[in-house]
């Protein structure tokens, strides 16, 4: 009987190891499988992400890339940290911390708001654009043209920095001619993204007569602003290396101003500076007619040895003559006046002693 026993708790024995085995077989099977299908998932997963080095469950413009505030627009990635890079101009949400907005805003107006035109006769519509979001956005801008006028403006492309920032508006010169007589619409088109609706736009209405223009000033209200797109140019360019250089933004406006009194404090100087030199010309003239002065002077004072110098003779107590005191003193006879009358017998010169008898001039 304990024979028997044993026999039938190792048979039990050994089909218990035999079910295990089977067991983990099994069990090996299925997690082979299942790692293979989950492998072809994940392939076909990152086929379909957008962004394979980044986390991100975006699911409209891109699908798995991040979405900061989750409402399907993934976050611009100018730089392509996250892959391809993309902007707002690719479909990027254009304010990505807000979830009830993805499209950026942007503010246009135009100046004037309206032309009467006569026909041949140009116009140029001053329009400025600005971006009001978080994110830089590139904009197309052009012009929709009406039967009644002809487009001269090729358009532009230009990229907005983000609001409170330099650069983050601009301006356009669009340029209009009036084609045939009758009410035009021309509108300014604003686009940032290709294929998709424009994010704004401004009406332009233009009155067309049936007159033909004859040149400038043949027809007032038409007549178009001078075009000072160069200087507008200039003052970017300026306004931007001012603020390069103060490492603060610098408007277009500020950038004017400061031209306009560095022109200013130029002109004082130049002309401060000519003034100057005018008085120094004036002053050495009149230096130079005062030493002739004081020389004829010291010469109407000079003692014998003056004269002596001058070829007149010494002092001696002889009166010196008309003539000579002519020479020396530079004056006429006419100008020479006695002292007291000839009744009085009085000298017509007043001698000095020890030197050559001096004529008075006349008091006046």
């Amino acid at each position: 009987m304990i024979e028997g026993g044993e026999r039938t708790g190792h048979n039990m024995r050994s089909s218990v190891k035999s079910h295990s085995v089977s067991f983990l077989f099994v069990i090996l099977l299925l997690s082979s499988f299942a790692a293979t299908l989950a492998t072809a998932q994940e392939d076909v997963r990152d086929e379909d992400d957008d962004c394979p080095d980044s986390d991100g469950e975006s699911t409209e413009d891109r699908v798995g890339c991040p979405d900061r505030d989750g409402d399907g627009w993934s976050d611009p990635d100018p730089t392509g940290r996250w892959g391809e890079n993309w902007t707002v101009g690719d479909g990027a949400d254009a304010y990505p911390d807000n979830p009830d907005i993805h499209d950026p805003v942007l503010s246009v107006g135009c100046d004037p708001p309206s032309a009467t035109l006569d026909i041949g006769e140009p116009v140029i519509f001053i329009c400025t654009v600005s971006n009001k979001g978080p994110v830089e956005v590139p904009i197309i801008v052009h012009v929709i043209e009406d039967e009644h006028t002809l487009n001269k403006w090729d358009g532009a492309v230009k990229t907005l920095k983000s609001d409170g920032e330099a650069d983050d508006s601009t301006v356009f010169l669009v340029k209009l001619e009036g084609y045939t007589s009758g009410v035009a619409t021309a509108t300014f088109v604003v686009e940032s993204r290709l294929g998709k609706p424009a994010v704004a736009s401004v009406e332009l209405p233009i009155r067309v007569t049936e007159k033909q223009w004859e040149g400038i000033g043949s027809h007032s209200e038409g007549l178009p602003p001078p075009d000072v797109t160069g200087l507008y140019m200039m003052l970017d360019r300026l306004a931007e290396q001012m603020s390069e250089w103060l490492d603060r933004p610098v408007s277009r406006g500020q950038t004017g101003i400061s031209v306009l009194l560095t022109v200013g404090m130029v002109a004082v100087a130049i002309r401060s500076k000519r003034a100057r030199s005018a008085w120094k010309r004036n002053r050495s003239s009149g230096d130079a007619s005062d030493s002739a002065s004081r020389g004829r002077f010291e010469k109407l004072r000079g003692g014998p040895d003056d004269l002596e110098d001058e070829g007149q003779p010494r002092g001696s107590g002889e009166i010196v003559e008309r003539e000579d005191i002519e020479d020396v003193a530079g004056i006429s006879a006419a100008e020479l006046t006695p002292t007291q009358s000839k009744d009085s017998k009085a000298p017509d010169y007043v001698p000095h002693e020890g030197r050559d008898y001096i004529p008075k001039r006349r008091r006046k």
